[in-house]
């Protein structure tokens, strides 16, 4: 560092020796003191080329990506582009989140020099980002053709797979995101992008596990509750079916012990969606659902006060049509067979006609409210 501070007080324009000083001191580290002496390079001689470069890479590696992109464009227009440079500044166009100007880039690079492999996986990053995925398939199944296996990274193998999974191509994704979460086991978004592929495959106790997982490593949103939850539930109604297939009675008790378990489990999660939004209506029409299931023959009232609940948030009974036909359908069947209760059993299939006039399950309850005969079951 002496000797270019010598450089300096002999010649104070000499930017070459402040961009010297500037390596040194991010060689060590001591990055404030580089960016010092890159700036003061600039300053002292703004037609030394090189410290524009150097300022590109400063930023970059500050996370300053707009400030990255202007120097480096800067460096380019007074020296001229070529593929390495444009190589550069497409990344640091990406990290900017430009993807739109990072494809232009690359595909023009390409165009140049179609060998180089880094470029395939930023084009394939920007196109998923873009919702192109057929495009961003392409680039990455190139990538994954010539790459380094030692080059490949966790997002490598995340990007894959969320570009199979948007492509129908849901059992490959699921290998390709698994091997990512192997090289970044706490990265939730990941968890999220497998627990979602299992889910559109209908694999909801491996999608309800994942959520799961992914929940270790965030605080979970009223969202993020509610896709634990239908996950679950589903996944109960998925043990409930084994049950009614199967002919082994140990089997189907554990399936139905499974299907228990899954909707508990699903209740907890509606219970999270309610205590984050609790003036929404959703958690606590779910919680009902859950409570149902626990509860088939409606013996214990289970799922009563939360479809009261649901009923009183449910304000836009346009909105909530379908899902008030449910709730006051059980109220219905709740107050007439369980607790005889015929004057709210009334007004509950009342509600049914108001909504749906045509309703038979109403018709039928008022057709055969003077008989003895049992009014049907909702």
């Amino acid at each position: 560092v002496t000797s270019y501070e010598y450089a300096i007080d002999a010649d104070p324009k000499n930017a070459y020796a402040y961009m010297k000083i500037g390596q040194i001191y991010m060689s060590a580290k001591n990055y404030e003191l580089a960016h010092e002496h890159f700036k003061k390079g600039n300053q002292a001689d703004p037609d030394f080329i090189p410290l524009y470069r150097e300022l590109a890479e400063f930023n970059y590696l500050a996370k300053r990506f707009d400030d990255a992109i202007r120097f480096q464009k800067e460096y380019m227009d007074r020296s001229g582009s070529d593929v390495e440079k444009l190589s550069t500044y497409a990344k640091y166009l990406f990290m900017n989140k430009d993807y739109e100007n990072t494809i232009m880039i690359i595909e023009d690079v390409m165009r140049q020099d179609s060998s180089n492999v880094i470029l395939s996986r930023l084009i394939g990053y920007s196109y998923y980002e873009q919702g192109k995925y057929p495009e961003g398939l392409a680039y990455m199944k190139r990538f994954f053709a010539q790459a380094d296996t030692s080059k490949i990274i966790g997002s490598d193998y995340a990007y894959y797979g969320k570009l199979l999974a948007k492509t129908g191509e849901d059992s490959l994704a699921i290998i390709y995101l698994n091997k990512a979460i192997t090289l970044d086991s706490t990265n939730a978004d990941l968890y999220f992008d497998l627990g979602m592929t299992y889910y559109s495959q209908k694999k909801n106790t491996e999608a309800a596990a994942t959520l799961e997982k992914m929940l270790l490593y965030k605080k979970g949103t009223s969202q993020d509750y509610f896709l634990l939850g239908r996950a679950y539930y589903w996944g109960g109604v998925d043990f409930i079916k084994l049950a009614e297939e199967t002919k082994d009675k140990t089997e189907k008790t554990k399936f139905e012990s499974e299907a228990a378990k899954s909707f508990a489990k699903a209740d907890t999660a509606f219970l999270k969606v309610t205590e984050l939004q609790p003036v929404s209506p959703t958690g606590y029409l779910w919680r009902a659902r859950c409570n149902s299931q626990l509860d088939p023959e409606s013996e214990k009232g289970l799922a009563l006060p939360h479809y009261l609940k649901f009923i009183e948030l449910a304000t836009d009974e346009t909105k909530y049509k379908k899902d008030l036909l449910e709730a006051y359908s059980y109220l219905g069947y709740y107050y007439a067979i369980i607790t005889e209760n015929m004057a709210d059993a009334k007004k509950s299939w009342a509600k049914v006609q108001q909504l749906e006039p045509d309703n038979p399950k109403a018709k039928e309850f008022f057709k055969q409210l003077n008989t003895p005969q049992t009014p049907p079951k909702n």
